[in-house]
Parts: structure tokens; C-alpha cells; sequence
């Protein structure tokens, strides 16, 4: 899809622009050249290509269902998609009661101190 953005844009610029600032050293026409393209691309051919080729590269995806109007806005399930055709999985509620696990992010020290041996000097592992 960019391709068919990309080469009439870069075709188009070398017509017409570059003919103009032929007189400048190869690295500013190609600046100019690159300005150019990048315009016409973002704001001029992509809306339009995607427009023209998006239900083509959209083919086979199935649009995930919105709840219903009348459901609260926070129901306690994630919408599952329907194009992978996987069964829901039970997830457990997490309260924070693993073991093993490391504390939240908040809980932990934002910057520990450098590790210092009896010496006053600072470890091996700390120096690298």
C-alpha cells in the first residue's frame, strides 16, 4: 500500500520540484525531494490509499462486537474477538497475595545506594 503512495509522490516531485532547485548540491535537493514526498504522503496520498485499498487489507478480520447499550460501562469481562474462535480463559483474581513475586513497582526502591565494601569502595558488579 505505500508503494502506491510512495512512487507517484516521488515521480510527481522529481517532475515538477526538482527541475526547479537543480542548482543546489545533491544532499539539499534530496532534502527537498524528502520534505516533499513526506507531505504529499501524510496528508495528501495515504488518507486516499488507505480510503481506496483499506477493506482489501482489512479482508478476514472480524470486527469485535460492541456491549450493549444497557450493560454498565464496566461489566468485569474483556471483549473477546471472535476471529481466533478460542474458548474465554479463567483468569484469577490477583490481590497482590502471590509468593515468590517481587513487591509492586511503587513498593520498591527508586534508587538504591551504591554498594560500598568496608573500605569505602564500591563493589566490582557496581563499577561496571
Amino acid at each position: 500500500m505505500t508503494l502506491t503512495g510512495v512512487f507517484p509522490a516521488v515521480l510527481l516531485v522529481n517532475i515538477t520540484v526538482i527541475p526547479r532547485v537543480a542548482g543546489l548540491p545533491l544532499v539539499a535537493r534530496t532534502f527537498v525531494l524528502c520534505v516533499c514526498v513526506t507531505v504529499l504522503m501524510t496528508w495528501v496520498l495515504m488518507p486516499q490509499v488507505q480510503k481506496l485499498l483499506g477493506p482489501w487489507s482489512r479482508r478476514g478480520i472480524t470486527p469485535v462486537a460492541a456491549p450493549p447499550a444497557d450493560s454498565p460501562p464496566d461489566a468485569g469481562t474483556a471483549p473477546i474477538s471472535t476471529s481466533h474462535r478460542l474458548p474465554p480463559v479463567a483468569v484469577p483474581a490477583d490481590n497482590g497475595a502471590r509468593t515468590g513475586s517481587r513487591p509492586p513497582r511503587a513498593a520498591r526502591a527508586r534508587h538504591a545506594a551504591p554498594a560500598t565494601s568496608p573500605g569505602g569502595q564500591q563493589s566490582r558488579s557496581r563499577r561496571r
